[in-house]
């Protein structure tokens, strides 16, 4: 199942993102890890929780003014995830404005 859906999300992207299939041709990705990351959110929405998400497809999660979308909101959560685990809880506790709530 995860082959299968990562073959299918390879094509999309090959598509969509105009990746020539001329031998020898070159396109350079700036960011690697912009792309694994989506292909790693894709694949394990699709085979973890049945969600299937296309290549450059937008999902978003919430209401109104606190609808995020789905790839910034599990971004932000794996690069705050440090904070969270190891400062104090004081520190959570601080008047700063906050996007999450913290338990």
């Amino acid at each position: 199942m995860v082959w299968d859906e990562t073959k299918r999300l390879y094509k999309q992207m090959v598509a969509v993102d105009a990746w020539s299939s001329v031998s020898g041709e070159v396109k350079p990705i700036l960011h690697a890890q912009h792309v694994t990351q989506r292909l790693a959110l894709c694949v394990i929405l699709f085979c973890g929780f049945g969600l299937p998400l296309g290549w450059k497809e937008e999902a978003y999660t919430g209401k109104g003014k606190e609808r995020v979308n789905l790839d910034d909101g599990i971004k932000f959560q794996s690069d705050n995830l440090i904070l969270v685990r190891l400062a104090p809880k004081w520190v959570l506790n601080l008047p700063f404005e906050k996007y999450v709530t913290f338990s």
